[in-house]
């Protein structure tokens, strides 16, 4: 969809009353288009249909009282009426066949990841979460169909004049269409329909630190219900030729890549943090660890956690200096209310440095013999946790299949191949990793020179994957540093 000159006057009224040639840019808050309702591809217009009908009683059978299904109803009906359609010899009575005639070849949907074949899967996705979960997706949809076909079956009988199913196949195109194309809520004037929306569903994601809106819809809806459409608005001036683009929201790169088929580089907000979510069981017997790299309000309760995960507690399960009765996110909160000002703006590696050791080398001379030995105790064990967890990062850093020349060689091809946005998720994900690595190394080695009373020079354990580091990864790194040594160790000053 590209926003066009005629749709805006060609000659405007300036503030002198004399009018002037437009130059064609249509302004934020004009009119695009508006979509009738007639044209959508929804559950109620797919029940109106006598097949249509069918394909929704068996569908709702088998997810009422005890649901057989994985996927979602609405989308497996429009997926299996689509199908249907498509797959008919004589579609031309249908009204939606003019929308399926608009939709891309089935290839196109050949980037989401549940399409690759399983060489494809292990070789690009070993070691990522997604990999168990696009499996899992595989197996639910072809479940999905095998209870819908069987249901279908004992419903029209199996003779040569029962209606056809659609094949697997031709359902799992029309799947891959509803997942990557349909939108939420605009089917009903009560949001609880889904949709598929002609013209509006061409727009591409776009979505980062830099990316401005183009355009926002809604459906609108005149008394009674009578003349309701989709309309879609500018949501910012529009020079001639601009290509339209709309957000999915901010999804991160493993979601993008098993519902939409793509990834995006650099996926960040505009706060620096990612939308990517790293999932890790870094100890057996523990929960998941979702990590996503950020600033400290995103990176410090993840990382107490994984510590507190780690650390060997005599009498106790708390976390360093007694602060098991203390909520995380409560410590976090105090903190961010007393320095977040401070710090604005400051990512200069010697502040941080000095920060660390006021908290560190600080003292108020007041321990006696027993206290001191107990804080070294205390010192030690948790340098240990430290230790195994900075060992656990980077075991996991290293599970994945995609790795050092390879990866590189996927990142370098930018043709929206399977192995380009497979090399995106993968880079991101190690980044997000090497984030908590470095920070973990710099707090271990600095309770060591606490106990040693040396300042010996730093070193990591996070190797870069040969990548420099950006200047926002090393910022975070610093800031989450600091406020570990000031929130778990301000009783040493």
């Amino acid at each position: 969809v590209r926003s066009v000159q005629t749709l805006t006057a060609e000659r405007t009224k300036e503030d002198d009353g004399e009018e002037r040639k437009g130059d064609g840019t249509i302004p934020c808050g004009t009119v695009l288009m508006r979509i009738p309702s007639p044209c959508l591809l929804t559950v109620d217009a797919v029940s109106s249909t006598p097949v249509g009908g069918k394909l929704v009683d068996v569908v709702r059978n088998n997810t009422s009282s005890d649901p057989l299904l994985k996927n979602d109803a609405s989308d497996l009906i429009l997926a299996l009426y689509m199908a249907h359609i498509s797959s008919s010899k004589d579609n031309t009575n249908s009204r939606h066949a003019a929308y399926l005639a608009t939709l891309p070849p089935p290839s196109s949907y050949d980037n989401i990841a549940r399409r690759w074949d399983d060489t494809q899967l292990e070789s690009l996705l070993g070691g990522t979460a997604l990999l168990a979960r696009v499996r899992t997706d595989r197996s639910n949809l072809m479940s999905d169909y095998k209870v819908i076909s069987s249901a279908w079956s004992k419903m029209n009988g199996t003779e040569e004049s029962a209606i056809a199913f659609p094949s697997f196949e031709q359902f799992d195109d029309m799947f891959a269409a509803v997942s990557s194309r349909g939108f939420a809520g605009l089917g009903s004037d009560d949001g609880q329909s889904d949709a598929m929306v002609p013209l509006l569903d061409l727009l591409d994601h776009r979505r980062g630190c830099d990316a401005k809106k183009d355009v926002r819809y809604n459906r609108c809806s005149a008394e009674g219900g009578a003349n309701s459409c989709i309309e879609v608005v500018a949501d910012r001036d529009l020079p001639p030729g601009s290509t339209l683009h709309d957000t999915y929201g901010a999804k991160g790169n493993s979601q993008l890549l098993s519902r939409y088929g793509f990834c995006i580089a650099n996926n960040l907000e505009p706060d620096g943090s990612s939308n990517d979510v790293v999932e890790l069981l870094l100890k057996e017997g523990q929960p998941v660890v979702g990590l996503r790299a950020g600033p400290k309000s995103y990176t410090y309760g993840k990382l107490v956690r994984m510590v507190d995960m780690f650390q060997e507690q005599d009498g106790g399960d708390g976390g360093a200096n007694g602060q098991e009765d203390v909520p995380v996110e409560d410590d976090m909160e105090a903190f961010l209310n007393q320095c977040d000002e401070e710090e604005a703006g400051d990512g200069d590696n010697d502040d941080d440095d000095n920060g660390f050791d006021m908290m560190m080398y600080g003292g108020d001379g007041g321990m006696n013999d027993d206290e001191e030995e107990d804080e070294e105790k205390m010192l030690e064990s948790e340098c240990k946790a430290l230790e195994d967890l900075s060992a656990a990062l980077g075991k996991a850093r290293n599970r994945y299949s995609l790795k050092g020349e390879v990866l590189k060689g996927g990142l370098a091809k930018g043709n929206g191949s399977p192995e380009h946005f497979a090399a995106i998720l993968v880079q991101s994900e190690k980044r997000t990793m090497r984030l908590y690595q470095m920070a973990v190394d710099k707090i271990r080695h600095r309770l060591m020179a606490t106990m040693n009373d040396n300042s010996s020079p730093e070193s990591s354990e996070a190797k870069n994957d040969g990548n420099d580091d950006d200047e926002d990864l090393m910022k975070q790194v610093n800031e989450l540093v600091s406020a570990y040594a000031t929130i778990r160790h301000g009783g040493l000053m």
